[in-house]
């Protein structure tokens, strides 16, 4: 059975009797773990689906009426670099909230776009792999080769650290031990994964699209460097976070990320790699012989 069909409406259905405004049933509808579960179990395309079926007739009864706003909550559940452009073309006249709530949601929704990637040369890869993008599609890219998209967005934050976390209801990002400095008592050194964020900002009169290239390098040495793409959809902010893994520092020293274009970086974050003693032997005295005799 389709998950659109035996969602839970046990919360939903009190949450839109007892509600006074639109933005109050759509805290309630954010709050419900049946909605969160849908956007997440649920594609698009059956969402939207289910979404025109419910609007074609007015509705009978409480549960009937909350079914397209259930729907449309969970279109904006799953993290993404845009939301379906079908959302905006679809009415509900039968429903009184339906439009300020959809035209809410397309203007404050903020995509975000994950993506991992696997360091080519590191991990036995003979190049940069994108193992996990969002959408789901996953791609592979060339390292070294730089696309040019324009002119260059504004990145207002970049950012490492040891891991990322996305809020499933309202999509905000959080950065858990932000990456300042790293220690080890050998050299080389792999760094099993690094997570980088970006905040990005395009003037309206620019694309909708950007291609930039996301370079790791320590001192001269280049340890990393590959394109990425950035999708704003109708936003003009655009946020993305990657998990790097299997990076492997060859030497203490400036460890430098950068995102740049093919004439200059735009941000950095650059963190130090310190070697620090290794662990001390500590010489004990040698014991005597089992029998062996003793001089007073």
């Amino acid at each position: 059975m389709s998950p659109t069909r035996e969602v839970d409406l046990t919360q939903a259905t009190p949450a839109l009797a007892v509600a006074n405004t639109p933005l109050f049933l759509l805290r309630k509808l954010r709050d419900d773990p049946a909605v969160q579960e849908l956007g997440r179990r649920a594609s698009n395309e059956e969402l939207l689906d289910a979404l025109r079926g419910s609007i074609q007739c007015e509705p009978t009864d409480l549960e009937s009426a909350v079914r397209p706003y259930v729907y449309l909550v969970a279109l904006f559940v799953k993290p993404g670099p845009t939301f379906p452009s079908e959302i905006g073309g679809i009415e509900a006249p039968h429903l009184t909230w339906f439009r300020y709530l959809r035209d809410y949601l397309l203007k404050t929704g903020s995509p975000v776009q994950i993506e991992r990637i696997v360091v080519p040369n590191q991990l036995r890869a003979p190049r940069a792999s994108i193992v996990d993008s969002s959408p789901v599609e996953s791609r592979r890219i060339n390292v070294g080769k730089h696309y040019s998209g324009g002119r260059p967005m504004k990145v207002l934050l970049l950012a490492c650290s040891d891991s990322t976390a996305i809020d499933a209801r309202l999509h905000t990002i959080s950065l858990f031990h932000i990456t300042e400095e790293l220690n080890s008592a050998s050299f080389p050194v792999a760094i099993p994964r690094l997570s980088v964020t970006m905040l990005l900002l395009r003037d309206p009169a620019e694309p909708s699209n950007a291609d930039l290239n996301l370079r790791i390098s320590l001192g001269d040495e280049v340890l990393h460097s590959g394109p990425l793409g950035f999708s704003f959809g109708d936003h003009l902010r655009c946020r993305w976070t990657a998990e790097l893994y299997g990076l492997i520092v060859p030497a203490p020293g400036d460890l430098k990320v950068e995102v740049r274009d093919d004439l200059r970086a735009l941000a950095d974050w650059t963190v130090r790699v310190n070697h620090v003693g290794g662990v001390q032997v500590l010489q004990l005295p040698e014991l005597p012989a089992v029998g062996a005799a003793t001089v007073p």
